[in-house]
């Protein structure tokens, strides 16, 4: 199926659908969740071209997709004791890679979050997009593995998810590596890692930071201070923790 014709099967499901350049996860388009369109025919008449992947913008589409990395995603989600209902699913581009498509209740807003329930768990939400079957990334194709309607989001796991931003905080810097609260809680998974285990940890306790930085919580400096401590401490090299730091950083943050 070439990206127009999985475009329009998309939009004809409800889906608020955009281009993504060709081979690759990015939008074609600026203010893709605004342009994302659901008409099937709008979509088959102005779809750039048929080597265009596609972009299912999750908020306008009812959509919450929990995004299982691999190796070990499906297992981090199921260690959290909520059943998983069978649902619209789609193998991602990474082998072993998976996307669950779940519909999300009227009026619950369900924001992205990487790595927040679990590892290797991602959610895609209002403000969102996931690339969609029938694309093509890395030479690997997006494919529909389990075509059943989408089920309702389970309520365990729209409590996990984050909840809608409120007012930002005053940023609190923190002024040792000794810190209290959440943030001691987040370097005390990378201080207690296994060998084999430190930097997934960290990348892991990295993304939660960011996310207190992205809302005020925490300066980005004493972040990446405590950070750097705690892996060091545990037994990590300094220029792994550096480059581990920075792209969880950059992922939390785009």
């Amino acid at each position: 199926m070439n990206g127009r014709a999985a475009a329009v099967a998309a939009a004809r499901r409800g889906w608020a659908v955009f281009p993504c350049r060709p081979g690759d996860k990015r939008p074609a388009v600026p203010d893709w969740e605004h342009r994302a369109c659901s008409d099937p025919e709008r979509v088959a008449r102005y779809w750039p071209s048929s080597s265009h992947n596609v972009g299912i913008a999750c908020g306008p589409s009812g959509l919450t997709v929990v995004d299982l990395d691999p190796p070990d995603g499906r297992a981090h989600l199921e260690t959290l004791g909520h059943g998983i209902p069978g649902t619209f699913t789609v193998s991602t581009s990474r082998p072993g890679g998976r996307h669950l498509y779940f519909t999300t209740a009227p009026g619950l807003v369900i924001r992205n979050s990487a790595g927040r329930i679990a590892p290797h768990v991602d959610i895609r939400g209002s403000g969102g997009f996931v690339v969609g079957p029938g694309s093509m990334v890395g030479g690997r194709s997006y494919e529909i593995v389990n075509d059943r309607a989408p089920a309702t989001l389970p309520p365990g796991l729209a409590e996990l998810a984050p909840p809608p931003p409120g007012p930002p905080a005053a940023a609190q810097p923190v002024r040792d590596w000794s810190p209290t609260g959440r943030l001691r809680g987040v370097l005390a998974v990378v201080l207690g890692a296994r060998e084999g285990e430190r930097n997934n940890s960290l990348h892991w306790a990295a993304c939660r930071c960011a996310e207190m930085v992205a809302a005020g919580e925490l300066a980005e400096t004493a972040a990446e201070t405590a950070l750097t401590t705690a892996a060091l401490e545990a037994g990590l090299e300094p220029g792994e923790t550096g480059r581990t730091i920075a792209s969880a950083f950059r992922r939390v943050m785009a």
